[in-house]
């Protein structure tokens, strides 16, 4: 009888060892998501503010182009290397628009993670205290 206690003594606080193991785990996972959260956001931002550098350079490539138009058939060839280089900006501003779209999507994603690993760092506190008092119980009898 004495023998089959402590196992089961020995079992339950191996139990109660892993259980603050996960809880730990659990919470470095929390730290980890809201750094990555942080990070995510910070790139949104910077990719917002890239975007509108992009514009600006897309305006002024624009009246540059129109600028060089009106002087004639001679900076025909200058004209259209500014038209391209609009045109390139161009696409250069909508991808950084998507990579920004996707920064915020990966945002809330690890806003998600954080949330949830948050609960599983709460159940584990909570299921280690039930281990706990269970111990004592068992200590007791």
């Amino acid at each position: 009888m004495a023998t089959a206690s402590e196992q089961l003594s020995a079992s339950i606080q191996e139990i109660s060892r892993q259980v603050a193991q996960a809880s730990a785990t659990s919470s470095s996972s929390v730290e980890e998501a809201s750094r990555a959260t942080t990070e995510v956001r910070d790139l949104a931002e910077a990719s917002q503010k890239i975007g509108e550098v992009v514009n600006l350079i897309n305006d002024i490539a624009t009246a540059i182009a129109a600028a060089v138009e009106q002087q004639g058939t001679a900076t025909n060839v200058i004209s259209r290397n500014v038209q391209e280089a609009a045109t390139g900006t161009e696409e250069v501003s909508r991808n950084v628009v998507l990579v920004s779209g996707g920064a915020e999507k990966t945002g809330a994603s690890a806003d998600t993670v954080l949330h949830a690993s948050r609960q599983l760092s709460e159940q584990a506190v909570i299921l280690g205290k039930d281990i706990n008092a269970f111990l004592g119980k068992v200590q007791v009898a």
